[in-house]
């Protein structure tokens, strides 16, 4: 990550593991990343707004563990 707080087209090529804007915009759209997209197609993103959807969409749900029964 770099000191610029937005994504680099180098960067978005390494997150997306694509090289066309496109292509990069697909594959955020996929893993449900929200961006903008710059007048020349390439896709726009602060590294603050990606960190936070990430862990937003990272956290882990509690599980069910069933109906808690308890003998009295």
């Amino acid at each position: 990550m770099s000191d610029n707080p937005l994504i680099t087209p180098a960067e978005f090529e390494e997150i997306t593991g694509a090289k066309h804007p496109a292509k990069q915009c697909e594959q955020l759209r996929k893993c449900g990343i929200r961006f903008t997209i710059r007048a020349d197609g390439r896709p726009s993103l602060s590294w603050e707004a990606y960190n936070r959807q990430l862990s937003s969409t990272t956290k882990a749900e509690p599980q069910y563990e069933g109906p808690r029964i308890h003998a009295a």
